[in-house]
């Protein structure tokens, strides 16, 4: 969805983002470069998802996941390379 958004920095405006449909996130952030915190997706229901697959793949400046802690993720299947090539 937004694989490789270079440029984009300001991703507050998606914590109001329905996504409780939703059952595939892979490479959703992938290589996005300005992601520094997730902050913005704590409020998100993914209790649907499957996958995680490379959600967050090469997000290098990514350092603060806390947003992410309270997540129902117990129907998910997939959490390969959610954080590879994460510093």
């Amino acid at each position: 969805m937004f694989e490789g958004c270079y440029t984009l920095k300001d991703y507050s405006e998606l914590k109001y983002l329905d996504v409780s449909q939703a059952n595939d996130f892979s490479s959703m952030f992938a290589s996005c470069t300005q992601i520094t915190d997730v902050n913005f997706l704590k409020n998100w229901n993914v209790s649907n998802s499957k996958t995680f697959f490379k959600m967050f793949n090469s997000c290098q400046p990514l350092t603060d996941i806390k947003g992410l802690e309270n997540w129902d993720v117990s129907n998910c299947e997939n959490f390969n390379e959610m954080f590879y090539g994460c510093k």
